[in-house]
C-alpha cells in the first residue's frame, strides 16, 4: 500500500513538474494508510 501511494504521488508529481516532491507527498499519504491497513487486517 505504502509503495503504491508513494508511486501514485511520483506519478502526479512528474505530470506537475517535480517527481521528487510527488514522491515527499505520496510517503506522506500512504504512511497513515498503510497503517491504516494492517490496523483494518488485523483487528479482529
Amino acid at each position: 500500500m505504502l509503495l503504491a501511494a508513494i508511486a501514485v504521488g511520483l506519478l502526479i508529481g512528474w505530470l506537475a513538474g517535480s517527481a521528487g516532491i510527488g514522491v515527499l507527498i505520496g510517503a506522506v499519504v500512504g504512511i497513515p494508510l498503510a497503517v491504516f491497513t494492517v490496523y483494518r487486517r488485523y483487528n479482529v
